[in-house]
């Protein structure tokens, strides 16, 4: 399976808004973690895993989130091209990471 991104929406009516996302499923999440990047432009990479995949959902501010496939843990190739994204919390998609792939992220903002 390749990374993917998940689409989610927000419906708006005089009460207020819900955000959503009903094309992901989340039974096999066994654990999330939030991480906050105290600057612009601050750079997480590269973290890979052999056997977990991750789910990526931004809560605040914007975030480039990219994944590259492993071909060969022990020297990575530098020729597998990334998926990327841009992932922005007024929107709750989801980018899913496959096991097998490294990803990273950078924040755009500094509300992040």
């Amino acid at each position: 399976m390749k990374p993917k991104q998940f689409k989610g929406a927000i419906s708006i009516d005089k009460r207020g808004s819900v955000s959503y996302n009903n094309n992901l499923k989340l039974k096999k999440i066994k654990r999330f973690y939030i991480v906050q990047n105290k600057k612009k432009n601050y750079v997480r990479a590269w973290h890979g895993h052999k056997k977990e995949a991750k789910f990526i959902f931004c809560i605040q501010g914007k975030a480039k989130i990219a994944a590259v496939k492993i071909t060969n843990y022990n020297e990575p190739s530098k020729k597998n091209r990334p998926f990327t994204w841009v992932i922005d919390s007024k929107i709750p998609n989801v980018v899913y990471v496959p096991p097998g792939y490294a990803n990273g992220s950078m924040s755009l903002t500094k509300d992040m």
